[in-house]
């Protein structure tokens, strides 16, 4: 019942008919304020609708749209928690899903995690559960969770956390435009 729930709404979002003489894409209007990228939009969409969980890392330079792509998937599907990683914990994201429903995690600069925490997202990813410990009572959930992330960098990302991600790596546009 929940996934006929989530894609329901997913298509109400990304209805292609909206009176137009040549209907959008899917993907153009599931990304409605995001111009170009086309590649990157299929492959995303793709990744939210697949049985299977597809985590994605956005990185790239400033500027050069990963915010926006997650944004968009946060308006556009009803159970998604974005997090802004500057100020974020994994404790404080467990603590979250634990009392959500939630199916996307968006993560918005990753790369400025504290690294403890981006080793507890690394465990809740390896493992498929998440664990939280209060006044000696431990609780296990599973994580049906998909990933979305941005970063700048993937420098002080570690390696098994990257394996566990599709990277996509974007240009700035300006200086893309700039070389040409």
């Amino acid at each position: 019942m929940y996934e006929s729930f989530v894609f329901k709404n997913l298509f109400r979002k990304i209805s292609v008919f909206d009176g137009r003489e040549h209907p959008l894409t899917y993907e153009d209007k599931f990304f409605s304020n995001i111009v170009g990228h086309s590649d990157i939009k299929k492959l995303l969409l793709k990744s939210v609708v697949s049985k299977e969980p597809v985590n994605v890392l956005l990185t790239g330079p400033p500027s050069s749209s990963k915010t926006v792509f997650v944004l968009e998937m946060r308006d556009a599907l009803s159970n998604a928690y974005f997090v802004d990683a500057t100020g974020a914990t994994s404790a404080g994201m467990i603590d979250y899903l634990f009392g959500h429903d939630t199916k996307y995690l968006l993560i918005d600069e990753i790369d400025k995690m504290a690294m403890k925490d981006i080793e507890g997202l690394l465990t809740m990813m390896e493992r498929g559960e998440f664990t939280s410990t209060k006044v000696r009572n431990t609780q296990k959930v599973k994580a049906n969770v998909v990933i979305f992330a941005t970063s700048n960098s993937t420098e002080r990302l570690s390696k098994p956390l990257l394996s566990r991600f599709t990277v996509l790596k974007f240009q700035n546009i300006l200086t893309k435009n700039l070389k040409e």
